[in-house]
């Protein structure tokens, strides 16, 4: 898991958010090339793919493949993942077999002014959970306290 953790923060444009519970790599001569990281959903029993990355500049022409293959076997057929269009249109999904479940509008987060890749979800900044006061907004309090507002392009929902 930790060997999962570190190549995955170190590869992966969005970084590990925390250790995943299941994953599978490609490893060649003892260097791994590829990490797939599985999760379950916090509302229901269903298995998140949460990364696929590989190392800065390898490509293994099938390794997407054979990777999300292994979390479809572990996942009994119930296997959800999403495509961030800032990044991809989730061709890779489509072409591993996903089906499109759905299409998400455009959402934002938050980002530490200080530390830019640190990067907060809305929910964990809602008014309660910061101790906003009723006056303000809770992008107005936000700012004090440091994290500015960013936008996405919207997701993809794809299952198996």
């Amino acid at each position: 898991k930790t060997l999962a953790r570190l190549f995955i923060e170190e590869n992966h444009i969005q970084g590990c958010k925390r250790s995943p519970q299941m994953n599978f790599s490609l490893v060649r001569n003892k260097e791994t090339l590829a990490v797939c990281s599985l999760d379950s959903h916090p509302r229901n029993n269903t298995l998140v793919l949460n990364r696929l990355c590989f190392k800065d500049g390898v490509h293994i022409p099938g390794g997407a493949s054979r990777l999300i293959k292994r979390c479809v076997d572990h996942s009994n057929g119930d296997l959800v993942s999403w495509s961030d269009n800032r990044w991809s249109q989730g061709n890779v999904y489509e072409k591993c077999g996903f089906s499109l479940d759905g299409e998400i509008s455009p959402d934002y987060s938050y980002v530490d002014i200080n530390h830019s890749c640190y990067r907060k979800a809305k929910q964990s900044m809602s008014k309660k959970k910061i101790g906003c006061p009723p006056e303000k907004t809770e992008k107005e309090f936000a700012e004090e306290l440091g994290f500015f507002r960013i936008w996405d392009c919207g997701k993809k929902r794809w299952k198996v």
